[in-house]
């Protein structure tokens, strides 16, 4: 309770306060980037190591850093995980381009996360018939659940497909009855149509 009062008197800043903090504890990340660096010799063959300098790195606020590792992990040999947090690094250091041409290398087949991401990439370009493709094929390639359900029917409620949207609120209820989202979903829908 003193110092609430104390700071009361004081003229206290929590953007002030937040600012320091995140300075000081980008300074921490740094140091421990630094001392994590001097196991290179024994450890630079271990994806582990590398993905922890490139989490360090990250947190400490050097975005060129965590790519650098992320690189160097992929050497090591290739990771999902990490190819993803790579594309990530991209998007953060605002290279759409190295982004979506990593992305494209990737299985659309199979990978949920390159087609929603590739999806938003286009939705940015106001591509929206090439997002929705990339949507579709996502939410093809995983088990439907509700959320997948109420995704898919908003995304066709948003393209206009009333009728496809319906289709997909009343899949999703099948796997949960009661739920009130998908419901308030259903409605809009209805009402829309």
């Amino acid at each position: 309770m003193a110092e609430i009062q104390q700071l009361q008197q004081s003229h206290f800043s929590i953007k002030q306060w937040s600012s320091e903090l995140d300075a000081s504890m980008r300074e921490r990340f740094a140091a421990e980037h630094v001392q994590l660096e001097k196991k290179r010799e024994r450890f630079s063959s271990s994806q582990t190591y590398l993905n922890r300098l490139a989490n360090l790195a990250s947190m400490a606020g050097d975005l060129e850093e965590e790519e650098r590792h992320l690189r160097e992990a992929l050497e090591v040999g290739q990771d999902e995980f990490i190819g993803n947090r790579l594309v990530e690094n991209m998007l953060a250091l605002h290279r759409l381009r190295d982004a979506e041409a990593l992305l494209q290398t990737k299985d659309l087949s199979k990978s949920v996360y390159a087609n929603l991401r590739l999806a938003a990439l286009y939705a940015i370009r106001d591509s929206i018939p090439k997002a929705s493709e990339l949507v579709a094929a996502a939410l093809q390639s995983i088990r439907w659940t509700l959320v997948h359900g109420c995704l898919m029917g908003r995304w066709k409620v948003r393209s206009g497909d009333y009728d496809g949207a319906i289709l997909s609120f009343r899949v999703a209820a099948e796997r949960r009855p009661n739920s009130a989202a998908l419901h308030a979903n259903l409605c809009c829908c209805l009402c829309a149509h």
